[in-house]
Order: C-alpha cells, then structure tokens, then sequence
C-alpha cells in the first residue's frame, strides 16, 4: 500500500473493524467459504469508504483506487461490487450500532429535511429509467427545475449526526415522510421548514409525542410566534447537508434501487464516522474535516 495512504486507512479500517465485530450478524461473519476471499468485509467496506473519502464518484473509481493499495491481493472488480450490495443489512445495522454508542438515549432535538438526488440530467427526464421502481420527476424548490430521480429525507442533530434517513420518490412530498422518519426513536422536539406546516401532520407526531415545530413561510398567516432562534438551530441541518453534497450524495451514478440505497448507507456511515472522530477533538462541531484530521494523526 502507498505510504501516505497507510495512516488513515488503517485508522478508518480499525474504525469499521470494531463496528463490524460488534454489529454485524453471526450468519454474515461465519457465512460459508468466507475463509477464502482475498479481503474481509471489513477491508472492503474501509476501502469503500476511503474511496468515498478521495471524493471517488463512481464505482469504478472507487475499485480502482482500492486495487492500487493492494495489487493483486484484492478480489476482482464484480466480486468487490456483489460484496458491498450483499453488506448493505450489515451496513445498516453498524451505522445503527454507532448512533447507538454516541447518541444519547435522552436526545431532545432533532431536525429534519429533504434533498434531492437526480439520477439524470434534467433534459433526460421523460427518458430516464434508473431505478424505476421507485424514482420519478419531482421538483427542486431551490434550484428552479424538475429532475428525475429520489429524495433524501433524513432528521439530524444539533451535533450534526444523521439519526435516520429514508429514500423516496422525488415526487413524494416532505409532510408524507417524516413520520416515517421517526419510526426508529422518539424525540420531543423536530423542527422543520414550510414543508412541514400542517395542522394535521402536527397532530399526528404529537400522538407519538413529538413537538413538531415548522418555520412557516414569509406569505403565511403570522402566529405570534418568534421563530429566529429555530432557523438558527435548522441551519445545522443544511451544514449536514452541504458536506454529504461534498461526499457525492447528489452525484450517484448507481441504476438499481438496492445499489442507490447501499452507497447511501456508505456515505452516511463515513459521515457519521467523521462526525464522531471530529467530537473527539471539539464536541458539538459540525466540521467533520476534523474527523478527517483525526485519522490521520
């Protein structure tokens, strides 16, 4: 392996080793001929990863960067692509199992939002048939333009960790997701944007016990209510955002459903990675750069 890869990889691979021994089910640790492979799961996820690191955005990049560290002790491109979509319950249970031992049982806040992630060119649209089970042509409010492709609805909190996240179609609109979002855990309070207004929707997570609390847009009817300091506590949640457009999450070059869903599950376990090295080292930060720092120190 090249020497000024060796630091932080072995630092990120330690990371996915301890979460994978803990996490990951008996039947996928001990599954048959698991002796034989060239790499365990556990370097091929680290490699994934790394290669998501070095802002690899395609499958191909991230496997030729892989082999570069190992050579010729690496599997085969279609043998590294078949283990990382087979992980993906793994993935998910780790990711769970981190949030598990940094999140506090006793958390307050949360905060929730959408993203799109187009899977075509907004020219392409009505031709576009990546992931067509679930994927079609919804509307990007900040951008101005209809794309085709998903919604990343996930709720954050204050500290920057992903507590949990769900895929829709583009065309979905926030309000019908965010119950969905708080299946997992409860939280007393969720603050959201305009998307979230409604009367309806409110009393809904109230009955789950959850103060919903949504910024009304500047045309709606005034409540009396001051929200100044609640757009300032969602402004982390667009933080969030901004770094996993960094990490490539508006730029997935997967077609499958099953495909689109694991390299989501990679990005947000690196970024929560990331988010938990970087508290080490100044807590409640939102700069998982610092995470980065860490690995590598």
């Amino acid at each position: 392996m090249q020497n000024n890869f060796i630091t932080p990889f072995n630092e990120l691979l330690k990371r996915v080793s301890d979460l994978y021994k803990t996490f990951a089910p008996n039947e996928v640790k001990n599954r048959k001929n698991i002796h034989l492979a060239k790499q365990s799961d556990e370097v091929i996820l680290a490699c994934y990863l790394f290669g998501l690191l070095h802002s690899c955005s395609t499958l191909i990049g991230i496997y030729r960067l892989s082999s570069s560290m190992f050579g010729d002790d690496f599997p085969s491109e279609t043998r590294f692509y078949r283990t990382i979509n087979n992980l993906k319950p793994t993935i998910e249970l780790m990711n769970q199992g981190l949030l598990k031992d940094n999140v506090s049982e006793e958390e307050k806040l949360g905060i929730i939002d959408s993203l799109p992630i187009p899977l075509c060119q907004p020219i392409r649209n009505f031709r576009a048939h990546g992931a067509s089970e679930i994927a079609d042509i919804g509307y990007n409010a900040t951008k101005k333009i209809w794309f085709y492709g998903l919604k990343f609805h996930a709720i954050v909190n204050p500290s920057g960790l992903i507590l949990n996240f769900v895929l829709s179609s583009a065309s979905f609109h926030d309000a019908k997701v965010c119950e969905d979002c708080l299946t997992d855990f409860h939280l007393p309070i969720l603050i959201g944007d305009a998307g979230y207004v409604g009367q309806a929707l409110a009393g809904r997570c109230a009955e789950k016990g959850t103060a919903l609390l949504a910024t009304p847009r500047s045309n709606m009817s005034k409540t009396g209510i001051d929200y100044r300091s609640v757009k300032a506590i969602r402004k982390s949640v667009e933080t969030v955002f901004s770094s996993l457009q960094g990490f490539g999450i508006e730029r997935l070059t997967a077609h499958q459903s099953y495909q689109i869903m694991t390299r989501v599950q990679l990005l947000i376990l690196l970024y929560n990675l990331l988010e938990v090295e970087a508290h080490k080292i100044k807590p409640m930060t939102l700069k998982f750069s610092l995470g980065i720092k860490q690995l590598a120190s």
